[in-house]
């Protein structure tokens, strides 16, 4: 990892969410990275250099600013927004990152299963096609990681390492198009018809954005990487650090907290957990550019060939021993009695 980051630019996107930061906090810590560009805009009166201050200062990067104090001087802000056309980038910093850019991490996304149809397809689908037609311009690129989810197509039965572009009923530009034309309130009001069976706008428009990258970035030495439910570190660079209590989390807390004491499961239902640091998204990274290598000959008969990862399941006693990590470092006596009971 350390050799493939040397002297590097990455550009990120979804920098100041949970796993971006962790991302960036493993490249600086572990790398020497030329530069990390981060796309991040203003927020509540914040502007988007007070906030990448404000989150090195955070405990998540203590190892960095012990080990390599100058650290912060190596992000630079690109100042954007992933629901403007063109990401919001201006002219010159679209050229800075053309000039530049070695890797790309694209993890910026909407997460709320309750989203409007409209904002979802803005966030997970336009932003990814605006991000492709920069990467295409981009004369360094040597590997560019898609994070997706492991429930982009949680309405099918058994999903593999692979593409399921006629799941999704529609194209991604076509339905980009539709909701260009219909406008936020008529689109929203298609969200049944358009979803059939995917559950939330979440996994409808993470599926969207798959078909798009399947059609659209061939050409691109890129990966699509399904992670599961992604939960507070393992380990790296602190036990149990989360800044939220999202989804799983909130359950977590709830246990922590002694508000829930039993749990009934399913005994031959997976944990479909992971803590952030399992993630390991740099060292997914580092595989990519070879792979792509090996992949050229390929690519020039099927044009279709993109590397897909897809994190697997984890066990129930795997997200007991999380429930334990999290309470130990929020220095929270583990309640007792706390039992998981099979069904």
């Amino acid at each position: 990892m350390q050799n493939f980051y040397e002297n590097k630019s990455v550009f990120i996107t979804g920098g100041s969410g949970f796993l971006g930061r962790v991302i960036i906090e493993q490249i600086l810590r572990k790398a020497d990275v030329k530069c990390i560009y981060m796309l991040i805009r203003s927020k509540r009166g914040i502007s988007s250099t007070d906030r990448i201050k404000k989150i090195f200062s955070g405990p998540l990067f203590e190892k960095v600013r012990q080990l390599k104090p100058h650290a912060h001087t190596l992000i630079a802000p690109i100042h954007g927004d992933c629901t403007q056309p063109n990401l919001g980038i201006s002219t010159e910093d679209r050229n800075t990152l053309t000039a530049n850019v070695d890797v790309i991490i694209h993890c910026a996304a909407t997460i709320r299963f309750n989203e409007p149809l409209y904002n979802a397809l803005v966030v997970n689908v336009g932003a990814i096609k605006h991000l492709l037609e920069i990467a295409k311009l981009m004369s360094h690129l040597m590997t560019f990681v898609h994070v997706s989810t492991a429930f982009s197509n949680c309405n099918l039965p058994h999903i593999e390492e692979k593409f399921y572009p006629e799941n999704v009923g529609i194209s991604a530009h076509k339905t980009l198009a539709l909701a260009e034309q219909l406008g936020p309130e008529l689109t929203n009001n298609l969200s049944a018809h358009l979803l059939r069976d995917f559950p939330n706008t979440y996994t409808f428009t993470k599926a969207l954005a798959e078909e798009l990258i399947l059609n659209e970035a061939a050409a691109l030495p890129i990966c699509v990487f399904r992670p599961a439910i992604i939960t507070s570190t393992y380990a790296e660079p602190i036990p149990g650090w989360v800044d939220n209590y999202a989804g799983a989390m909130g359950s977590l807390m709830a246990v922590a907290q002694g508000m829930l004491r039993v749990l009934y499961l399913q005994s031959n239902n997976p944990a479909l957990l992971v803590p952030v640091d399992f993630v390991q998204m740099p060292y997914w990274l580092v595989a990519t550019p070879q792979r792509s290598r090996k992949a050229q000959k390929r690519r020039k008969v099927n044009q279709k060939f993109i590397t897909l990862y897809q994190m697997r399941r984890t066990s129930l006693l795997g997200a007991h021993l999380l429930i334990l990590q999290f309470t130990m470092q929020e220095n929270i006596p583990f309640p007792t009695p706390f039992g998981i009971r099979l069904l």
